[in-house]
C-alpha cells in the first residue's frame, strides 16, 4: 500500500514539474518573439506590399489580429516571410495554438486549408495567399 502511493505520489509530482515546464517554455517562446518583433522597423509597410496584390487585402490584417490573439502578443512588426514553425514560434503540428488558428480561419473564409503540419512550414504570406485564393465568401462574423 505504502509502495503505490509513493508512485502515485511521484507521478503527481512529475506531472506537475511537466505542467510547468511547459508554462516556463511558452513564456520564453512569447518573449522570444516580441523581442524578434521589437528589433523590426518596416515590417507594416513590408507586409502591407507585400499583400497589396491580393484579391482582399484585408485579410492579411485579419490574419495578424488573429494570430496576437492566439500568440498573446503584438504582432504589429510581423513579416510576410515569418514562418509559424520558426519566427512565430509553433512547436509543432500538435500545438493546439497552431490548431485553434487553422480552425478559426477555415470557419471564418469558408477555406479547407492543408493540414496543420504543412501549415507549420509555411511562411505567414504564403498562409494570407493561400487564404486569399480560396475563400468562397465573405469572412463570417463572430
Amino acid at each position: 500500500m505504502n509502495i503505490a502511493r509513493n508512485r502515485l505520489v511521484l507521478w503527481c509530482l512529475l506531472a506537475a514539474v511537466g505542467i510547468v515546464a511547459g508554462m516556463v517554455r511558452g513564456v520564453n517562446q512569447r518573449r522570444k518573439v516580441q523581442k524578434a518583433m521589437a528589433a523590426r522597423t518596416d515590417a507594416p509597410e513590408r507586409l502591407r506590399e507585400a499583400c497589396a496584390v491580393l484579391r482582399r487585402p484585408e485579410v492579411a490584417e485579419e490574419i495578424r489580429a488573429m494570430l496576437e490573439q492566439v500568440l498573446r502578443t503584438d504582432l504589429g512588426n510581423l513579416l510576410p516571410s515569418d514562418r509559424f514553425g520558426h519566427e512565430l514560434g509553433f512547436g509543432h503540428a500538435g500545438d493546439e495554438r497552431l490548431l485553434k488558428l487553422v480552425t478559426e480561419v477555415e470557419g471564418r473564409y469558408d477555406v479547407s486549408l492543408p493540414d496543420v503540419r504543412t501549415c507549420l512550414e509555411m511562411s505567414v504570406g504564403d498562409f494570407v495567399e493561400l487564404v486569399d485564393k480560396g475563400a468562397g465568401r465573405a469572412p463570417h462574423n463572430p
